[in-house]
């Protein structure tokens, strides 16, 4: 079975539990569709978690094998949580441990919806086999903290490291040399701030200026959304086409169209575009010593 069907699975197991479905949004509300006040079974809960575990163990262990055994999780941010939730399951499946703190009394059955939000892990698990490695991952990840949100964080780091191992697996990208001009568009969607915006146009032009490295780059821009009552751009959208777009992409572009400005670059094309994109909310957050390009500076 394909590493992309299991969290899928895993992803499902996780929406049963809080009721928000597969997104990753803040689990500080319930679904709209839901009654805050409804009175479920507890047990539900603790079934859904279940699940999640043993969908999580499965999808790690296939995802280890095309990684010939190696531990893929090593260079993901909070990777560690993957070990936790392993840490977990063998808790509850061979140990029949407790792992949720749910607030609510032995006699109890039944809650009301908005419950699910509260709900942690406990602190420590009770287990029979001793597992230094994996109860430190679980005290450094997992103890106190919401159950929700932990489970989605690993539902993050699965989809990187299935991003990683398709990324690996892919054939060689062949560069195009032939190619004189092209056109780019990305669309800002209203739920996109500013920092995801400049993220993914910045990756659109850094893919465009490795593998087409002698054509012309015309960037069109569409924006959703983003408006103030008066019709104008918010700060984000205004920013980015003002600051980051003209004031920064510009260099690497031959042409810029935007709501707000269309542009086309008197100088040369620059191609030296950084390997990273980093983004600070003042001058004051810039490490000494970090080189700012911008459309201003000499081609």
């Amino acid at each position: 079975m394909e590493p992309e069907i299991l969290l899928y699975g895993f992803m499902r197991s996780v929406g049963r539990f809080t009721r928000s479905g597969l997104s990753g949004d803040d689990l500080t509300e319930p679904d709209q569709d839901d009654d805050p006040d409804r009175q479920v079974l507890a047990i539900e809960w603790s079934n859904a978690v279940f699940e999640a575990l043993n969908w999580s163990v499965t999808l790690d262990e296939r995802i280890r094998h095309e990684f010939k055994g190696q531990d893929w999780t090593v260079g993901i941010e909070s990777g560690n949580v993957i070990r936790a939730l392993r840490y977990a399951r063998n808790s509850v499946h061979h140990d029949w441990s407790a792992a949720l703190d749910m607030g609510l009394a032995p006699d109890e059955f039944l809650a009301p919806h908005e419950t699910v939000f509260g709900i942690t892990w406990v602190d420590e698990l009770t287990v029979e086999r001793p597992d230094p490695k994996g109860a430190a991952a679980y005290a450094a990840t997992l103890a106190g903290r919401n159950v929700g949100e932990t489970l989605l964080l690993a539902g993050k780091v699965c989809e990187e490291g299935i991003k990683t191992l398709r990324a690996a697996n892919a054939p060689p990208r062949k560069v195009n040399t032939e190619a004189k001009a092209i056109a780019l568009y990305h669309c800002v969607y209203p739920e996109e701030n500013f920092e995801r915006a400049a993220r993914d146009v910045f990756d659109l032009i850094a893919h465009t200026n490795e593998f087409f490295p002698n054509a012309k780059r015309s960037l069109y821009l569409d924006i959703e959304g983003h408006r103030t009552p008066t019709d104008a751009f918010d700060a984000d959208m205004f920013e980015l086409q003002k600051d980051f777009l003209l004031g920064f992409l510009m260099a690497f572009l031959a042409e810029l169209h935007t709501p707000l400005i269309h542009v086309r670059n008197p100088k040369a094309q620059r191609s030296d575009l950084p390997e990273e994109l980093h983004i600070y909310a003042t001058p004051d957050e810039v490490p000494e010593g970090t080189e700012i390009v911008g459309f201003g500076d000499p081609a």
